[in-house]
């Protein structure tokens, strides 16, 4: 064990060695004046701090704000400098809500190449386009179920084309709200090939118990719309632009309202009680039935709600009287 005797002797040693002009029981720290004045003295100016080094410094500049049409924006408002005539077009798109509706417009582009083929794409962003496909194929089910049940076994083709609706371009999906949507059927700012002929979209519009407002905009040259529509109990409002021609197929539990100007077009080829079936076309181009290959379909069903069909931008609707119980629901008329 150390003696403390040690351990004091040894510090008296520490402290003569430090200050040998002081006794060991007398040590004490130097003042602050006595400590500066030891001290060299030395420059009391500051040096200057060095500027940061730009690597790309020549080559910055200040780039002006955002304009619009010739406008400058506040400085606090993001604009995008993008022309109102560009339009966006999107193809695989599946929208789903519960009690929230879906509204909007959207453009599609059947021909536009989907996520999954790209070939530099990263494993996340794999992993995420096979979340997306099996989102597809779920919608693809929900959605022959709903129409099942909305058609609720009179028709006649005995349902859906499961291997048809699972290459759905677009789906709109909800349980208990309204959906209100335009659809336009375009080609892209750099247009994709099709594989020969016309590029179908197809779109699948489901609800429970909400409304369904859908009206196609247009639809290109190129290409055509395969539309399905159905609810269980929700009144369907769907207008087809004057460039639709194809099949139409009804399949409601009440007759459904044909608009003037749709009626013009119509031509009745099977009628019954709960299912009418008609094809379109534009009376001032000469058009057979049986010569038409690439052709536009539309499938409207519906359990017990209402149906109203008319042409897009010729048709004028009342939206809010559009479902008021005094107003008459006329059947057709065999063209």
């Amino acid at each position: 064990m150390t003696d403390p005797s040690t351990y004091v002797r040894s510090e008296k040693e520490r402290g003569t060695v430090m200050y040998p002009n002081s006794t060991p029981e007398d040590i004490e720290p130097p003042s602050y004046e006595s400590a500066v004045a030891q001290v060299p003295t030395m420059s009391r100016s500051v040096s200057p701090v060095p500027q940061p080094v730009h690597g790309h410094s020549s080559s910055y500049q200040q780039l002006p704000p955002w304009t619009v049409s010739g406008q400058t924006p506040q400085q606090s408002a993001w604009i995008p400098s993008v022309s109102q005539t560009n339009r966006t077009c999107v193809n695989q798109i599946t929208l789903f809500s519960k009690d929230d509706p879906i509204f909007g417009t959207y453009l599609i582009d059947p021909v536009m190449p989907s996520s999954e083929t790209l070939p530099n794409a990263s494993m996340f962003f794999r992993k995420h386009c096979c979340k997306e496909e099996r989102n597809k194929r779920r919608a693809a089910r929900e959605h022959n179920r709903e129409a099942a049940r909305a058609e609720g076994g009179f028709s006649s083709d005995g349902g859906r084309d499961e291997s048809h609706t699972n290459d759905m371009n677009a789906a709109f999906r909800t349980r208990n709200s309204n959906i209100n949507i335009e659809l336009g059927v375009c080609v892209a700012s750099s247009p994709y090939q099709s594989q020969g002929g016309k590029a179908s979209a197809h779109v699948a519009v489901s609800t429970r118990q909400g409304n369904v407002s859908v009206n196609i905009i247009e639809i290109h040259q190129g290409r055509c719309i395969d539309l399905d529509v159905c609810t269980r109990s929700g009144n369907i409002l769907v207008l087809l632009p004057p460039e639709f021609s194809g099949s139409l197929a009804l399949r409601t539990g009440a007759p459904a309202r044909i608009l003037p100007g749709l009626a013009q077009h119509a031509h009745v080829i099977k009628k019954s009680d709960r299912e009418t079936l008609m094809y379109l076309f534009d009376p001032s181009t000469a058009v057979q039935l049986q010569s038409v290959v690439d052709e536009d379909r539309c499938v409207v069903s519906t359990r017990s709600g209402r149906v109203v069909m008319g042409l897009s931008s010729i048709d004028m609707v009342d939206t809010a009287g559009l479902w008021s119980d005094g107003m008459s629901f006329s059947g057709l008329e065999r063209g």
